[in-house]
């Protein structure tokens, strides 16, 4: 008889073979697997193969029997016994009812399950702090527990590793971690940077707007800030938690602010250099309004105090006349009387824009509008005709009228704007005359004339026409022309019959006596 001893993944198994025949024993070869392996759930299959050393001493009898030896203890229990005709499962054992059944050896893990410690941990323990734990049931082989933190895994060494196996034979791992993990860990540690920046508005911050100033450390759990200006660092600022805001902000709002924690120990702070950009109101000279006499220069400025570079541009009646701080006027005409505005505006900034103005009077005497001063007019009598005068300067001239060869005449409009002043009468025309348009200052007086010839009217009781007038005149010519012809024939006839004599004054005739004659002159 020989046997041998089997491993498995519960409890090492024994066979024990024995053989009985033809009155002698049989040396006997058993070959078995050193390890069976299985997953879970799966069908054990644990072979027990033997042979006979001599083919012709092969007993006539087999018996095999297994047996079971508890880990760490000498004694055995069989709990199988069977020979070619019949196989016996030995009672009261803990493999009473499993032999032959599924054995469950390999098997996943249950899923871990991961504790932090609740309460948070500080970095300046002296001692490392414990900050979670992994707890893994069920498996086998035994299971293997890594540790991540950010994904990257950490080295054995950084946990501690406890391996218990439960009464099934599986493996149970508890694993304490001492540093952060992949779950959310509290750790608590001071402030040792601290960042200042503004977070409103956007861009360039001018007068009128509100700012908002956030600072921030790098701290656990975050602390409280005080903020200060580090001119007036004695001095704390009404702030929120992280937060300061500051409105309206004016230029001297501008400087460098400080935030630090509310920790006396720390010496740590933020800042940052806040700087609020104005402009002015515009500034114009002269100021208001200018009276300059016609035909002088005037030069006019406009500026407006800034933190930035401004560009001003000078309109009058909503059109450009000049760009820059200055307005150069040269050789004054009454054109160049009215309002001129100044517009300043920041163009880094277009929020920020003012402007002004200045009110340009030009002084002179009166200046007929026209170039003629005399005015020379025909009209048929009895007609009506309007005559206008217009003239400006200043002061705002004044317009008479003097009519001289009629009475009837009237004013009919009379009307002035800022320097212009304008008149029209009207005057019935009954014989020639003249109308005087007389505009003064005091400055001094033009003087326009108006010399109306009156044009007789042709009656006549029929309705006239031009065209019928040139008929008439035509047919007065040819009777015309018809009687000359028909008197110089007659005198021609006279003169060939010797009835006529014609002679000029102090002729001497022959004093023969002739019959009178008649002389014609």
């Amino acid at each position: 008889m020989a046997s041998s001893s089997l491993r498995t993944t519960f409890l090492p198994l024994l066979l024990h073979l024995c053989l009985l025949g033809r009155g002698a024993w049989a040396k006997v070869e058993l070959t078995m697997q050193e390890s069976v392996e299985v997953y879970l759930g799966d069908s054990a299959h644990i072979p027990c193969q033997y042979s006979f050393t001599d083919a012709n001493s092969e007993p006539s009898f087999v018996m095999i029997q297994w047996f079971v030896r508890v880990n760490g203890s000498s004694s055995r229990t069989r709990i199988f016994y069977g020979d070619a005709k019949e196989q016996i499962v030995d009672g009261n054992t803990d493999y009473t009812d499993r032999i032959k059944t599924h054995l469950r050896v390999f098997a996943r893990p249950d899923a871990p399950v991961i504790k932090g410690v609740a309460t948070g941990i500080s970095v300046s323990n002296e001692f490392p702090s414990k900050v979670a734990s992994c707890e893994v049931h069920n498996g086998f082989p035994k299971p293997n527990i890594t540790w991540y933190k950010n994904s990257v895994p950490l080295m054995s060494a950084a946990g501690h590793l406890n391996v218990t196996r439960d009464s099934s034979g599986f493996y149970s791992e508890p694993s304490e971690h001492w540093s952060l993990n992949s779950i959310n860990i509290t750790v608590y540690y001071p402030t040792t940077m601290v960042e200042l920046w503004r977070e409103s508005p956007q861009g360039l911050v001018k007068e009128g707007d509100t700012v908002e100033l956030r600072c921030q450390g790098d701290g656990n759990p975050p602390p409280p800030f005080i903020f200060n200006r580090e001119q007036d660092q004695d001095v704390d600022l009404d702030s929120s938690g992280d937060v300061l805001i500051l409105s309206p902000v004016s230029r001297k709002d501008s400087g460098i602010y400080q935030c630090r924690p509310l920790d006396e120990y720390a010496e740590v702070k933020g800042e940052m250099q806040l700087t609020v950009h104005y402009l002015d109101p515009a500034v114009v000279v002269p100021k208001d309004s200018e009276v300059m006499l016609k035909g002088e220069d005037l030069t006019a400025t406009c500026n407006a105090l800034s933190s930035l570079k401004t560009h001003t541009v000078w309109y009058k009646d909503g059109k450009q006349v000049a760009r820059g701080n200055t307005l150069h006027l040269q050789d004054a005409t009454y054109e160049t009387t009215g309002e001129y505005m100044c517009e300043v505006t920041v163009p880094s900034l277009p929020a920020l824009h003012t402007s002004g103005s200045v009110h340009i009077i030009v002084q002179g005497g009166p200046q007929l509008v026209g170039e003629d001063q005399e005015v020379q007019l025909e009209e048929a009598t009895g007609r009506t005709v309007n005559l206008s005068c217009e003239a400006q300067g200043y002061p705002l001239p004044s317009i008479s009228w003097n009519i001289i060869g009629s009475q009837n005449w009237q004013e009919v409009s009379s009307k002035s704007k800022e320097y212009m002043a304008h008149s029209v009468v009207s005057v019935k025309v009954t014989s020639d005359l003249s109308a005087l348009c007389n505009v003064s200052n005091d400055m001094g007086t033009e003087v326009k004339a108006f010399n109306i010839k009156a044009i007789p009217r042709v009656t006549t009781t029929a309705p006239f026409s031009p065209a019928e007038g040139s008929g008439v005149i035509i047919v007065v010519i040819i009777l015309f022309l018809l009687l000359l012809a028909v008197l110089g024939s007659v005198l021609y006839f006279l003169h060939k019959k010797g009835k006529i004599h014609v002679g000029a004054r102090g002729s001497r005739r022959s004093p023969k006596r002739r019959p009178p004659k008649m002389t014609l002159w």
